[in-house]
């Protein structure tokens, strides 16, 4: 019987870049990282364009980040876990407010 071979971070780290780009994410503007069973994002997540994610765009690319792992993100425009997605939007005075999407958004 042949022993599993461990996968390198590296590895992984390719597969969540392939992801990303797939949905047309600008890379400039995020930092992340990819190791066994984990995904972390940083910074501000646009599409390459410069505008944001649809909210179709947004589930569709957190279903493909969950099946790479446990998503962690400290993203000033999006709070996206393996359970939830949330829009943060800021008020007038720079105060962060989270908009939970709703089931029905999921529909749309």
């Amino acid at each position: 019987m042949k022993k599993k071979e461990k996968l390198s971070k590296a590895h992984y780290s390719k597969n969540l870049r392939r992801v990303l780009l797939r949905h047309q994410t600008d890379l400039t503007t995020i930092q992340f990282s990819a190791s066994y069973h984990s995904v972390s994002l940083s910074g501000k997540l646009l599409k390459n364009t410069g505008a944001e994610f649809s909210i179709p765009n947004i589930i569709e690319l957190q279903k493909e980040l969950s099946s790479l792992g446990h998503i962690t993100t400290d993203l000033s425009n999006w709070l996206i876990t393996n359970d939830s997605i949330a829009k943060i939007e800021r008020d007038h005075n720079q105060n962060k407010k989270e908009k939970q999407l709703e089931k029905d958004d999921e529909a749309a």
